[in-house]
């Protein structure tokens, strides 16, 4: 008597043809190399957990061959992790790495919502001091290259070389919020009962307060991520005709977005941000009065902690960052517990 001989792992290929004309599905192999389960009860052994339709095909990786949704096949060479668990489910796992730009803007945008009191600054767009963002992140270089275009860059009228920072999209949708709701256009082309029309212009000689912040969405954002800018360059940006910059200059300066910096020179401002700025200007002064009453000018942050600022909303933990990265304070670990002073390799 003659012994069968095994039949190894067989592939489905074009060749092989099936039907699905009705409920069953039936495939010329056999019943050895393939298992055909009926699509309208499926109880098949093994199954994929996130139902996607499997390729038999080796020659082709998709997950979608075509077949119904139900439609499971089981062959006799089903790869197993573990031949002790041949039971087990089949997960499909995918894992998606971030590059670096994005776990960096992750990254950021964690430390906002960490640091920035959406509460006590609701007019304010969420922003970060850069002086943060430097102390928790120490690559300053790696940082400057990898947020363009994901966040913008604002000098802070404070006296010092403050820098903060303010996400792209939260800066837009406040300047979309300055829009007013115009009844009537605000300028409209000059008409004639006339029938010579060559002398009419093309275009309106002013623009509308609604028409000047499009025009700075729109046009400046994207290609202007300077600090400051000069008047010229504004007017070349937001395609402006000498008569429109200027009231386009009024119409920004009263929304806050620009601030007069110099002769013919504006800095970009974040509107609505006086308040936080107050706070900062005040909070910084009051740590650094607290610290420089003691009488060694140390204090341990335990008991700064304890602590409640009477001039500023801000937290001590968010100002001792800021004033460490500037180096104007610094912290030493003793047996008692962190020591905060005075930086003496800043001090004048």
């Amino acid at each position: 008597m003659t012994k069968r001989k095994s039949k190894g792992p067989v592939d489905i290929d074009d060749n092989d043809e099936y039907s699905d004309n009705g409920n069953n599905i039936s495939l010329d192999l056999s019943d050895d190399d393939l298992q055909v389960v009926n699509s309208s009860k499926v109880t098949p052994t093994k199954k994929t957990r996130n139902n996607y339709n499997v390729n038999s095909n080796n020659n082709n990786n998709s997950f979608d061959n075509g077949l119904d949704d139900n439609y499971i096949v089981e062959n006799n060479n089903n790869i197993n992790n573990n031949n002790n668990n041949n039971n087990d489910d089949v997960d499909f796992q995918f894992v998606f790495q971030l590059t670096p730009d994005q776990q960096l803007q992750d990254r950021v945008s964690e430390l906002i919502a960490a640091t920035f009191d959406a509460q006590k600054y609701k007019q304010t767009p969420p922003l970060l001091l850069n002086s943060i963002l430097y102390y928790e992140v120490r690559d300053n270089s790696f940082v400057d290259k990898n947020m363009k275009g994901f966040v913008r860059v604002f000098k802070l009228m404070t006296g010092s070389n403050d820098y903060c920072i303010v996400r792209t999209r939260d800066y837009i949708a406040k300047i979309e919020s300055l829009k007013v709701k115009e009844t009537t256009a605000a300028t409209t082309t000059p008409t004639s009962t006339t029938t010579n029309t060559s002398k009419q212009p093309t275009t309106p000689t002013t623009l509308s307060h609604n028409e000047i912040l499009d025009r700075f969405i729109n046009l400046l954002i994207p290609k202007f991520t300077d600090t400051s800018i000069f008047g010229t360059k504004l007017q070349m940006i937001m395609e402006l005709t000498s008569q429109q910059l200027e009231h386009a200059i009024t119409i920004l300066v009263q929304c806050s977005i620009l601030l007069l910096n110099g002769d013919s020179n504006y800095l970009f401002a974040i509107p609505s941000s006086g308040l936080f700025i107050t706070d900062l200007v005040k909070g910084r002064k009051e740590l650094l009065s607290i610290i420089s009453k003691q009488k060694y000018k140390e204090m341990l942050l335990t008991d700064l902690n304890k602590r409640k600022l009477k001039t500023s909303n801000m937290s001590i933990s968010l100002l001792l960052k800021d004033l460490k990265n500037s180096n104007q304070l610094k912290s030493t670990m003793t047996t008692a517990g962190e020591l905060i002073s005075f930086d003496k390799n800043n001090l004048t």
